[in-house]
């Protein structure tokens, strides 16, 4: 595109300056110079990236398939302990980084080993002397690290062709043109985001980048400018209560709003008809290794709760039974697919990618269900996993850190409807003989560890957990504690 239309706008940033094609790829060119000299880690040349929203963020993929690396993005809401794993399991030797992520980058790089370059220190322009040495087909491009459902997050491992034909399936699945602005309200750490960013540069579309998400920028881009945009259910939550204070004008200029992370419901969907009458709302389902699976056009009158749609382009999706055969429509197993573009392989981990698969098919360990007209409806989230203002948590993730507290026993964490965040975290906790909860104290102890949004927002203390017969907690009936303690707390 920057030789077809150099001077078309490619990236403005919110309250920002702009960049033309032109100028984004002379930054990309000096972005992949001053990377210099990637030394080889145990798993290959890789570059980590902990920056805040912006050009760099975005073009860092860019850089790095251009300099022959792959690239580790690191959520910037992570705790330093688990940037820190990422670091240890992906074996990154450069850490880039800039803005108000610097500081932190040179601390965690400091006790890490990765060289750590200052993108602000980067000036605009490309060196004379600079070589591209692109990335080959099979060349792992970018490690996404997913929440563990061992306590610890596994790096999910994607080929530069994988990546490749991501974008350009996507952007064909979700109808991304070149006249559309998009708008960006979340990182690019994340892999939606991001895929869909790159899709929309590779289309010559513009991108309208927020560097925080702020839900009244948000909502005045789609009022005044936006055309096209990928929102989590949260966001969209969010300006929905935004649409109604406002008096529940319509925005006319989004045709196209595409939504994931977790099922919609039918009466937000029908509130997101009317805000946006002129767009399609897209819903799709899919997870870090599979990519988007299914997707699903919603129309009025035919709004199925947890349904996310039919087979994607170039995907069979199946719902297996218990010896990992395809289950007929009505039969609920666990929902598994064969995609064109899967991962390769969890780094460092090659059991966890052995029981990622059952045969051809990638499982996600989702448990669902076809409908009669092949739609596929969810019912349940994979291993424990907690979808909490857009953001994945597992449960064993949480209760990895709780069980290292000197006053907790044993715990179990699980997710509680909240109307703001979909889900808060919940925290049940065993005490140790002769101890107590502190529940502050306790909070201060996840928060030294892990992500404040992985922090659990309240605590439930019992005197056992409920087993079965072999010994494992049974998941279902702490949710039931947790409800009656929330109706508990209505009633007082």
């Amino acid at each position: 595109m920057a030789g077809a239309f150099p001077d078309r706008i490619a990236i403005e940033i919110v309250g920002g300056r702009s960049y033309t094609y032109r100028e984004l790829v002379a930054r990309m060119y000096a972005l992949a110079a001053a990377l210099g000299e990637v030394p080889p880690g145990r798993n290959g040349r890789m570059v980590a990236v902990l920056l805040p929203n912006g050009v760099d963020s975005l073009l860092s993929y860019l850089a790095c398939q251009l300099c022959g690396v792959a690239t580790v993005p690191i959520n910037t809401r992570l705790a330093p302990a688990e940037m820190g794993y990422i670091l240890r399991d992906s074996d990154a030797t450069v850490l880039l980084s800039g803005g108000d992520q610097i500081e932190r980058a040179r601390s965690i790089g400091s006790e890490y080993g990765p060289r750590c370059l200052d993108c602000d220190a980067v000036p605009d322009g490309v060196a004379a002397d600079f070589k591209r040495t692109p990335l080959k087909g099979s060349d792992i491009s970018v490690v996404f690290y997913t929440s563990g459902t061992t306590g610890f997050p596994k790096g999910a491992a994607v080929t530069m062709d994988c990546w490749v034909e991501r974008l350009m399936w996507w952007g064909w699945e979700f109808d991304v043109a070149s006249h559309d602005v998009m708008l960006v309200p979340g990182p690019t750490f994340h892999m939606s985001f991001c895929s869909l960013s790159l899709c929309a540069l590779y289309r010559g579309a513009r991108l309208r980048i927020v560097e925080r998400f702020d839900v009244a920028a948000s909502y005045d881009e789609l009022r005044e400018r936006c055309s096209w945009s990928f929102l989590v259910p949260t966001m969209s939550a969010m300006m929905l209560e935004l649409w109604r204070e406002r008096g529940r004008e319509p925005l006319l200029g989004p045709r196209s709003i595409l939504s994931s992370g977790a099922a919609l419901s039918p009466s937000t969907l029908e509130d997101m008809m009317e805000m946006f009458p002129n767009a399609r709302i897209f819903e799709a389902y899919g997870w870090t290794e599979g990519g988007w699976v299914t997707s699903e056009i919603k129309r009025r009158g035919t709004i199925i709760p947890h349904s996310v749609g039919w087979s994607a382009f170039g995907c069979e999706v199946v719902v297996l039974d218990g010896n990992g055969e395809p289950c007929v429509t009505g039969i609920v197993g666990e929902v598994a697919a064969r995609t064109p573009i899967p991962f390769s392989h969890y780094l460092n981990n090659p059991e966890a990618t052995r029981k990622a698969w059952a045969g051809h098919y990638q499982k996600s360990g989702d448990v669902g269900v076809f409908l009669d007209d092949g739609r596929l409806k969810l019912l349940d989230r994979r291993n424990d996993m907690i979808v909490t203002g857009g953001e994945n948590v597992y449960s064993s993730e949480v209760e990895r850190v709780l069980h290292d507290h000197p006053d907790v026993l044993e715990c179990a964490v699980v997710g509680q409807p909240d109307p703001h965040w979909g889900n808060a975290v919940v925290g049940v906790v065993v005490p140790r003989p002769g101890k107590s909860i502190d529940a502050d104290k306790l909070r201060a102890h996840c928060r030294n560890e892990l992500a404040g949004y992985k922090c659990p927002k309240s605590f439930i203390v019992i005197d056992a957990l409920p087993r079965n017969s072999m010994g494992k907690v049974e998941k279902f009936r702490v949710r039931e504690r947790v409800a009656e303690a929330a109706q508990e707390k209505k009633s007082a």
